[in-house]
């Protein structure tokens, strides 16, 4: 894969704008980063990730290596309403990527599979994400990979900490 060099310097936007972007601010290169990483996903492949947007990924992802979740639970694991997750199942339901199954623990709710399209499907997706896994691996030695994935592990676990709801149990009474 052939990588072209940019004429302007990181932060600087087409057209001379700066972007703001500073060295020191980590979450701000991770907003770039992410930024260009979905940028280079669409240009590059050729279903474009099937048009899915990033929620619908997840959600997929999730109900791939997760069967039998309800739409709550996947809610919760995409950090969305979970009223915004049916939109996102009927879509994939139309596709013929998914079923619902009534749950055999609460008979209100149903469980989510991948369909054998929905495999096909996802196979797919992985293919073209590897072209974007190829670049990352052609910029960091095996060594520089393995702790870039750790470090990014640490942030998100400690992010995901920072910004969780507080537990629910009992207090203490003093």
């Amino acid at each position: 894969m052939k990588t072209r060099r940019l004429k302007r310097a990181p932060g600087e936007l087409a057209g001379s704008l700066n972007s703001g972007f500073r060295d020191e601010h980590v979450g701000h290169q991770l907003i770039e980063l992410y930024d260009m990483y979905v940028r280079f996903l669409r240009t590059t492949t050729h279903s474009k990730l099937m048009n899915l947007n990033l929620t619908q990924w997840r959600t997929l992802t999730l109900i791939r290596y997760n069967p039998n979740q309800t739409q709550r639970t996947l809610a919760t694991a995409v950090r969305i309403d979970p009223s915004s997750m049916t939109p996102i199942v009927d879509f994939f339901e139309k596709k013929h990527w998914v079923r619902r199954r009534r749950s055999l623990v609460n008979r209100s709710a149903y469980g989510l599979q991948i369909t054998a399209a929905g495999r096909k499907a996802y196979r797919l997706i992985e293919v073209e994400t590897s072209h974007a896994e190829q670049l990352i691996a052609s910029v960091l030695s095996a060594a520089g990979r393995r702790q870039l994935t750790a470090t990014l592990r640490r942030l998100h676990t400690r992010l995901e900490l920072a910004t969780a709801p507080p537990s629910r149990g009992k207090r203490r009474r003093r």
